[in-house]
């Protein structure tokens, strides 16, 4: 069974990722986060298609915040805060699958002062986590500052010694590396050394999956290292 056959069965009818088989619609969950990563693994696993980044652009649509460009919802007519787990998802899928998205929401961010809010709360991830901000640019193609992408340099860094045991950062932290790879050499350097901590604490990346989701659940099945 391939990676494709497996996830199946985890998208709701908006095309987002459910906690569980078969979802209704606007189910609980992380779905903007867990499509992203379902849409990227498609791509590093080999089996994405043309049709991949119209069924995503199908997905965002049910999380945009209508008549806001570049703003999304965490969940479909949700008005929860929206924060920077959903937004590295969408970013790192919009990336692999070539969708417009991470373009739309860097563009938004400068202009908004990067307080990207999806409901005119303050969000606090991106002016306090530079790191995110250069993030988010590389992925819409864009040249972040020398001193974020040194930021996001030293928090991968930071990320290989501290919290190992913390499954949900690294998952975070594996769509960034695996994302941005290749875009700047300091941050190259990083993602090697994160590697190796990685492989020594867990074994492989899909173990951060299996502690995560469970043994059961695809992305702990098909992760790609």
């Amino acid at each position: 069974m391939t990676f494709r056959e497996a996830i199946g069965p985890w998208f709701d009818e908006n095309g987002l990722i459910g906690r569980t088989p078969n979802p209704a619609p606007n189910s609980e969950g992380n779905p903007a986060l867990e499509t992203g990563t379902a849409y990227c693994f498609l791509k590093w696993l080999g089996e994405a298609d043309e049709h991949d980044s119209f069924f995503f652009i199908k997905a965002m649509t049910s999380l945009h915040v209508q008549g806001e460009p570049g703003l999304f919802n965490k969940k479909p007519g949700s008005d929860e805060l929206i924060t920077f787990d959903d937004l590295i998802g969408i970013c790192a899928a919009s990336k692999a699958v070539d969708t417009i998205h991470a373009k739309l929401i860097v563009a938004r961010a400068e202009h908004d002062g990067w307080d990207i809010s999806n409901n005119g709360q303050h969000t606090w991830t991106s002016n306090t986590k530079p790191w995110h901000k250069a993030f988010y640019q590389l992925c819409a193609d864009r040249k972040p500052a020398l001193w974020d992408i040194i930021f996001l340099a030293l928090s991968i860094v930071c990320d290989a010694f501290f919290m190992m045991e913390d499954a949900s950062g690294k998952r975070l932290n594996y769509l960034i590396v695996k994302s941005i790879k290749g875009k700047s050499f300091i941050c190259d350097l990083a993602i090697l050394l994160w590697w190796f901590r990685i492989k020594r604490t867990y074994g492989s990346a899909r173990r951060i999956f299996i502690k995560y989701h469970g043994e059961k659940h695809p992305f702990a099945q098909y992760c790609p290292d």
